[in-house]
């Protein structure tokens, strides 16, 4: 909807007491003309689950949040580009990445 990229994925404790996550969702442009950051947040869901407890986690990031500013123009701009998707428990902590193209 709107230009909305829709996130949802599921987090497990495998552990053997209860346990919390941040499921954090990030994004970065690997083909990219415009320079950014390597990912940058856009996202993230606290949830706590018992033990071999699964939790379905959405993240909506809006159209809005994937543009950058450009200065020669003073305005905010869109890139068609590849978007790589990555969700972790930190930006060092990666555990699933896709890509997808704006």
């Amino acid at each position: 909807e709107n230009g909305a990229i829709k996130v949802a994925f599921s987090v497990t404790n495998v552990g053997s007491i209860k346990a919390k996550e941040t499921a954090q969702v990030y994004v970065g442009y690997p083909e990219s003309t415009v320079l950014h950051p390597l990912r940058e947040l856009k996202g993230f869901a606290k949830t706590e689950l018992i033990p071999n407890e699964t939790k379905r986690i959405n993240i909506e990031i809006d159209s809005e949040e994937l543009t950058y500013y450009d200065s020669e123009s003073n305005a905010f701009k869109s890139e068609k580009t590849a978007v790589e998707i990555a969700v972790g428990s930190s930006s060092r902590d990666i555990h699933f990445t896709t890509r997808i193209m704006l």
